[in-house]
Parts: structure tokens; sequence; C-alpha cells
């Protein structure tokens, strides 16, 4: 019996330790160069998601900032990310649409990969307004993720703009994390359009994270009118202002029994 109770003891500690999180961090000063790959070394020999600089040719050396509780430090490129090659130590080419599937090659982005099915959540300095993007390696954009401050608080994020396709945007600057599932030997593109996403670094589980659906339905809407060959502003200005779809400052879609902030037609109001 006891010989038995031992085994299990076992197995379990054997558990445990597998479902470890797998941390890389950026340290204050740090620095890097274009297209270098980095991999995750938190415990001995765990090599389970590489991570690639984009050819910025502006990398600087990371500062403290805007501190997360597992990070102290972000380091963050020069240029926006473009899908043109780098242009002595300037991106070229354009911005990345959902339509056009076109990969940033040159400018502030990076690339993942792990080599085990699970889940990555990211800590990033993201500005505000500007367009953030998950993007497969064929150029797919994913909406299955979510943003949360550096208090754990989920980030608003604004899909529709009256005059310009801003793609999920934050209102303000964040300090916190994104995360995301991953599958095994893909590629996956973290970065945001018009600016220089900054990194503290990732941690990596094998074990897969729960995104509600409802905090990422507006993002879905967005990418799929995108795919379709429209723009959720376009279906949105189409749309009688009574009949627009409303959602509550988490990104959930509410009705007009709901009482408080909301937004509506890219509109931030009160909804009484």
């Amino acid at each position: 019996m006891k010989k038995i109770f031992t085994l299990v003891m076992l197995a379990a500690m054997a558990i445990s330790v597998n479902a470890q999180d797998e941390k890389f961090a950026i340290e204050e000063g740090q620095e890097v160069s274009d297209g270098q790959t980095l991999e995750a070394n938190s415990r001995k020999n765990a090599t389970s998601v590489a991570i690639t600089f984009g050819a910025d040719g502006k990398w600087a050396a990371a500062k403290a900032e805007g501190s997360l509780s597992e990070f102290t430090a972000y380091i963050s490129g020069g240029n926006n990310p473009k899908d043109g090659e780098l242009n002595g130590t300037s991106s070229a080419g354009g911005g990345y649409s959902i339509t056009g599937k076109n990969l940033p090659k040159s400018g502030c982005y990076y690339t993942f990969k792990p080599t085990k099915d699970g889940s990555l959540k990211i800590g990033i300095m993201l500005n505000g307004n500007k367009s953030f993007y998950v993007v497969k390696e064929d150029g797919t954009a994913i909406s299955d993720f979510d943003i949360k401050d550096k208090e754990g608080t989920t980030v608003a994020l604004r899909v529709f703009e009256q005059d310009a396709s801003t793609f999920a945007s934050a209102a303000e600057k964040v300090y916190g994390y994104v995360t995301f599932n991953v599958e095994k030997e893909k590629t996956y593109y973290v970065f945001c359009t018009g600016s220089k996403l900054g990194l503290y670094g990732f941690i990596f589980n094998e074990t897969a994270a729960t995104i509600d659906p409802a905090t990422t339905a507006a993002i879905k809407a967005e990418i799929d009118a995108a795919a379709s060959g429209e723009t959720a502003i376009e279906t949105v200005k189409a749309a009688d202002a009574e009949n627009a779809v409303i959602y509550n400052l988490a990104g959930q879609k509410v009705d007009n029994s709901f009482k408080g902030v909301v937004i509506k037609n890219g509109k931030k109001m009160i909804q009484k």
C-alpha cells in the first residue's frame, strides 16, 4: 500500500512539474538585434517557445516602466510594423489589413513559435487608439484573445471609429497582458499598426486558457465583416441607430435594458 501511495505521489509531482509555467522576461537595459531569436528558459531545458524580434533597425535598450507583477522592464523598436523589407533604418510598405493578410516584414513586431500546444500570456505596453493584432502565420487575424491591465481588469477594446478603420484599440495606454491559445509548431505574430508595441516577456503554459467569447464578440464581428468584403464601420453606419449592436466596457454584447456606460455606433455613451 505504501509503495502504491509513493507512486501516486511521484506521478502527481511529475504532473505538477510538467504543468509549471515557462517564463521569459526582458531585463532592464537588455538589447536585442534584428531577427534575433530567444527561447524561454525559466527552468532547465525549458525551450517550449521561441520568440523572434522583427527587422526593426532601431531596437532600443529595455526600460523599466509601468512594471507588471511578473515583469519589470519592456523593450520596443523604433519603427511601425509594415509589410516591406527594412529600408536602411526605416520600415517600408504598408500596415497589416485583415483582408490583405499582409504580415509585417519590418518594424516593431514579435513572432512566437511554441513546440507544444498551450497558451501564451504576454506582457505588453500598448499605446492608446492603436490597432492591436494577434495573427497566424497564414495572415489570418484571430479574435480569441483578451487584454487585461496590470490590476487584472479586462480592457475594453473599441472596434468601431467614425472616420477611420481602427481595429481592437484601447482608449488609453495599457500596461498589461494579452492572453491567447497556441498550437504547436505554429507561428503567431503580435503587433499593433501605427505604433511600437512594448514587450515585457511572456509566460507559456501547456494548459489552454479560458477566453470568454463575450469579450471578443466585437473583434470577431470586425474580422468576419472584413473577410466578407465589408467593414464593421459600413455595417454600423448602414444600420438603424436604434438597432445597432451595443457593448459594455468589457466588450460584452448587451441590450437596451442595460444601464451604464456603453459603446454604440463606435461612440461611448451613458445608457439610462
